[in-house]
């Protein structure tokens, strides 16, 4: 490969590279930001059912709170018709199916008048150590009676006129909480609808082999990485949460406004790539496109190259066929090259170059011990290299049999001399060769115009100075 395609092939490499690392990132940004719309979906559509089931609750609520309120002004026992009118209410008015009043010990009747007794119960502990003081709430029913998405009891502690303590406790069906509320408009891992002490009243996947346990707790099933204590905070301050869980995924919090409770929904990783493949498909067409176009750009640059190459190489031969041709080499005749170097030093204007004075060591050498056919052939290739090196507007010559001179116009700042120099130095070191395993690399003197000579002989005889002190030191070596 020339060197002088590194001057395209690098900045199309780093091109490449910016291109592959920015839509790198920018797929990930992408995914980041249609998971972050995607979970605001769920957790709106979550949202909307919890509300629409929080009014149910709520309706329950307010009634059992309420009736609990009117019953402070009654004796149980004594003024039971009066009570027994305010749990067919609570049941006739809201979505509560079943309704009765009991004392500290469990013992009461219902709204249909009949005698019951609590006291024997599981769920009775959890009554009296929750609301013994007063307060409304949810307690599930015991799970030997009750299947799981079936009921849940809502429960009003009661003071009586006499002071004494009691219980207003009633029946609301799970189904009135979960009917809709896990429709599959999304792919969600694991999703229920609990208390905040953990109890599951319903979830959205109980006949499938991940649903929650009965049997334990729901903040020992939650997926690892995931707070209870964030869900819990959630759920008492009654604010909408939304996290990502690290090596899991999702997870969605909504609790309900009326109850100490809500809805919490989990999605793992994979399911929600499936969830925003559709985005991500966009991405890629947007990708695609981007990549098809850097191509045609490419394709584009490599072409501007090669066309202003081959002009170029067609504008210096038709220049150089207008003046004496070395027959060997192709270049210009040193005679030649000096006559051009002399037209563009008396020009107008401030003109500024530098030369450079070449030697192919061991070519006379090399004549006689391997024959003017091998020396030539080396002239040869040299020559071609050194011609496809330099602009259309440098000149190039053959100085003598085994030296090169290259004069390159409007160098003026003292950065253009340093690039030149580091070019050439470059050139002499791939251009060398092995001759029977001897290494052949040319030696290269430089001198500036009109700086080390105001006219061409004095720039020529500088140069040539400074080829000698290159020779002394070693080779490979350019020498001002």
């Amino acid at each position: 490969m020339k060197r002088s395609h590194l001057r395209w092939l690098i900045p199309i490499a780093v091109y490449l590279i910016a291109v592959v690392i920015i839509l790198g990132v920018y797929k990930d940004t992408i995914y980041r930001r249609a998971a972050s719309a995607k979970l605001t979906a769920m957790a709106l559509a979550i949202g909307e059912e919890v509300r629409d089931k929080d009014i149910v609750m709520s309706d329950a609520i307010s009634a059992m709170t309420m009736s609990g309120r009117a019953m402070s002004l009654y004796a149980m026992n004594y003024n039971d018709n009066q009570i027994k009118i305010l749990l067919k209410d609570i049941v006739d008015e809201t979505e509560i199916i079943y309704a009765l009043v009991c004392d500290a010990d469990g013992k009461g009747y219902d709204y249909l008048g009949k005698e019951i007794s609590i006291g024997n119960k599981e769920y009775f502990s959890a009554i009296t150590s929750a609301y013994s003081k007063g307060g409304t709430g949810m307690v599930l029913p015991d799970s030997s009676e009750n299947a799981r998405n079936t009921e849940c009891l809502i429960v009003s502690g009661v003071k009586f006129e006499n002071r004494d303590s009691g219980y207003l406790v009633a029946t609301l069906p799970i189904n009135t909480l979960t009917d809709q509320l896990f429709r599959e408009h999304f792919i969600l891992d694991k999703c229920a609808v609990v208390t905040l002490n953990g109890d599951i009243l319903a979830d959205g996947k109980d006949d499938k082999p991940e649903a929650f346990s009965e049997e334990a707790s729901f903040w020992e099933q939650i997926p690892p990485g995931i707070s209870k204590d964030t869900i819990k905070l959630s759920i008492s301050q009654k604010n909408v949460y939304m996290g990502t869980v690290p090596d899991y995924g999702y997870v969605i919090v909504s609790p309900f406004s009326s109850a100490s409770g809500g809805v919490v929904a989990f999605v793992d990783e994979n399911a929600m790539r499936a969830m925003t493949d559709e985005t991500m498909d966009d991405y890629s067409a947007e990708a695609f496109k981007l990549i098809i176009a850097s191509a045609g750009l490419i394709a584009l640059v490599m072409l501007s190259y090669y066309l202003s190459d081959f002009i170029e190489k067609k504008a210096r031969k038709k220049r150089y066929e207008a003046l004496e041709l070395d027959e060997l080499s192709g270049l210009l005749t040193k005679e030649s090259a000096v006559a051009e170097i002399g037209k563009y030093a008396e020009s107008e204007g401030n003109k500024r170059g530098i030369l450079f004075v070449l030697q192919l060591p061991d070519i006379q050498n090399a004549r006689k011990s391997r024959g003017d056919a091998f020396a030539d052939e080396k002239i040869k290739e040299f020559s071609r290299t050194l011609y496809g090196r330099f602009r259309a507007t440098d000149i190039v010559s053959r100085y003598d049999d085994d030296k090169f001179m290259i004069f390159l116009k409007d160098i003026f700042e003292q950065k253009d001399i340093r690039k030149q120099t580091d070019e050439m130095q470059l050139f002499l070191h791939d251009s060398r060769f092995f001759d029977d395993d001897k290494e052949v690399t040319p030696n290269a003197g430089a001198a500036l115009y009109p700086d080390n000579g105001r006219n061409v002989p004095d720039v020529i005889a500088a140069a040539e100075k400074a080829l000698e002190r290159s020779k002394t030191i070693g080779r490979g070596i350019l020498s001002f």
